[in-house]
């Protein structure tokens, strides 16, 4: 491959027992990173001590101690990774790597080895895909099933096209940074792809697919929410209740949680982001249901 030097970044926050594994799958791979970033943000388990025995003699992966979240909040996430951005971009190294990819693997993902040359490859054929992932699978009775069957890239195992990433600069301090990220390749005309036959292991489910009607109804309240705190329009969120009502379980109530979550937002006069590019997407909903060649 011509084009294959790339960046991975990793948050973690107590997560003892899945850092070895993920730590192995990534030094299996059949193209390792050229850096990789792990921040630990002030774990308080083992996964420090464990981070450091794995990665003794290997110099192309550093570890950042320091604690960034107390607690999680809407934006707990992407302060982790926009440190392990901000490194690599204050980094002499990195300067010199001529770099052509980022990556996002989360602490509780594994992957087997052909994982980032199989994205690698793909975007090496196409210059205009800003970001790509895998499909996430989950265990379910000793199988592994696809958590989601999206078509947009997976936050969690994700590879973006760098020039394309610092563009639409870089990682955005936002709730679901990941669909953010997406929405603001997407806008500036380049497109974000998931291909589920690329497999990532997920070692617990994410936040919001519990068993539980709590847990699940939970996931889309604050999914409401968070389109209140990056200024979605009142109209474009209450099209997408609707539409959540019909695709998502339990069906109704999804959509019901998730536009009590934005009318939350604006009665509890909770801070809000102002992205023009955003903005944008929300306000320019009409054109992409009623394109002009229609």
């Amino acid at each position: 491959m011509k084009n294959s030097k790339y960046i991975l970044i990793t948050p973690v926050k107590n997560e003892e027992g899945t850092i070895d594994q993920v730590i192995d799958s990534v030094i299996a791979q059949d193209i390792i990173p050229t850096l990789w970033i792990i921040v630990n943000d002030g774990s308080t388990d083992n996964s420090q001590k464990i981070i450091e025995e794995k990665i003794k003699n290997k110099k192309w992966i550093i570890l950042i101690n320091k604690e960034i979240n107390k607690v999680y909040n809407w934006l707990g996430y992407s302060k982790v990774i926009i440190e392990g951005i901000n490194y690599c971009k204050m980094n002499d190294l990195f300067k010199k790597l001529s770099i052509s990819y980022i990556g996002i693997l989360d602490s509780d993902i594994t992957i087997p080895k052909d994982y980032f040359k199989d994205l690698i490859f793909i975007l090496e054929k196409d210059p205009l895909i800003g970001a790509i992932a895998g499909g996430v699978y989950v265990k379910i009775n000793d199988n592994w099933v696809l958590e989601n069957d999206f078509k947009t890239p997976v936050g969690g195992a994700r590879l973006y096209n760098y020039d394309i990433f610092e563009e639409t600069d870089y990682f955005p301090n936002t709730p679901s940074p990941d669909r953010m990220s997406d929405i603001k390749i997407c806008e500036k005309g380049y497109k974000t792809i998931s291909v589920n036959k690329i497999k990532a292991f997920q070692h617990r489910k994410s936040f919001g697919k519990g068993n539980s009607w709590h847990d699940i109804l939970k996931g889309h309240f604050m999914n409401g929410k968070g389109r209140y705190i990056v200024s979605f329009s009142f109209l474009h969120v209450f099209l997408i209740s609707i539409k959540t009502s019909f695709t998502r379980s339990p069906y109704i109530l999804s959509g019901l949680y998730f536009f009590l979550g934005y009318l939350s937002g604006f009665f509890t006069n909770t801070e809000r982001i102002y992205d023009k590019i955003i903005i944008n997407h929300s306000r320019n909903f009409w054109k992409r249901i009623f394109p002009k060649n229609l």
